[in-house]
């Protein structure tokens, strides 16, 4: 009985090892599912690895994907939102499948990866969904 006992209260607390508060919907006015691509910012790809620090903004993010890339997949939608919504900050893409697409100078080592660059340095370095999601919510 007292091995059944702790069987149930360690399946009941499963659950909650396993949420990530950091999910959870925000005010920015974003929802958490959309019909958005990355096709759909094609205009603000940059495919050229050579010109991710060197964008005309004084100020702008690089946002660094992987088609493949599980944790991106888990994001891309609210991403992709935010993206949609900006009015005044600058929000670039890039596809990275190699090495060979991540520019000199960048330091991107995973995916997804968030650079903050200012007059053509980075300035802010952002891995994962915990560190990426709130500079982007906080985005304009």
């Amino acid at each position: 009985m007292k091995r059944m006992l702790m069987v149930l209260v360690g399946l009941a607390l499963i659950p909650l090892w396993g949420c990530d508060l950091s999910t959870t919907p925000t005010t920015t006015g974003t929802t958490t599912t959309n019909t958005y691509d990355y096709s759909d910012f094609g205009q603000d790809h940059i495919l050229d690895s050579d010109t991710q620090l060197l964008m005309p903004e004084v100020t702008y993010y690089v946002y660094y994907y992987g088609i493949n890339c599980t944790h991106c997949r888990e994001i891309k939608s609210r991403v992709l939102g935010i993206a949609a919504a900006l009015t005044q900050d600058t929000l670039y893409f890039v596809t990275v499948a190699s090495t060979a697409d991540i520019g000199p100078g960048a330091g991107v080592t995973k995916t997804p990866t968030l650079l903050k660059i200012v007059n053509g340095a980075v300035v802010g370095h952002y891995e994962g969904e915990s560190e990426i999601m709130p500079i982007l919510e906080g985005l304009h």
